[in-house]
């Protein structure tokens, strides 16, 4: 005997995940989406919920700032399908910068690459966070 237990790990005693989504695991994820945090907010993570919206927020400030670029759909270029979802990622910051404000970036600016590098890092980081979000009301972490 190696006098190891074969009983599970301190903390994991509770309940398994179930594998159906319901319907507070679709708005966590929707939330946490649309708007960076609000997802652990549903979710009473209130404290992440301020510091992550922080992040993703100024990630994507900063890059504005720089004058990046966001990105959209090229039919015949199939890594602007992979640079869109991850500035789109950012949810409803995206959306409004592009579609409400008509803002594309400045390819001349002097931080346009980086710009744009914060851009799509806002939106990974927010595609990041909503299963962050899903985990925690799945029940998978705390």
């Amino acid at each position: 005997m190696t006098g190891v237990e074969d009983s599970p790990a301190k903390g994991h005693e509770s309940e398994e995940p179930t594998a159906a989504i319901g319907p507070k695991e679709v708005a966590a994820g929707f939330l946490a989406w649309v708007i960076p945090g609000a997802g652990h907010f549903l979710l009473g993570k209130r404290g992440r919920a301020a510091v992550f919206c922080g992040i993703v927020v100024s990630c994507a400030a900063i890059g504005f700032q720089l004058e990046g670029r966001l990105d959209e759909f090229v039919v015949d270029d199939p890594l602007s399908k992979i640079a869109t979802l991850a500035s789109a990622g950012s949810g409803a910051i995206y959306f409004v910068l592009r579609y409400l404000l008509g803002y594309e970036g400045n390819i001349v600016a002097p931080g346009y690459e980086y710009g744009t590098t914060f851009l799509r890092t806002a939106g990974i980081l927010n595609l990041l966070l909503v299963l962050d979000a899903l985990d925690i009301a799945r029940g998978r972490k705390n």
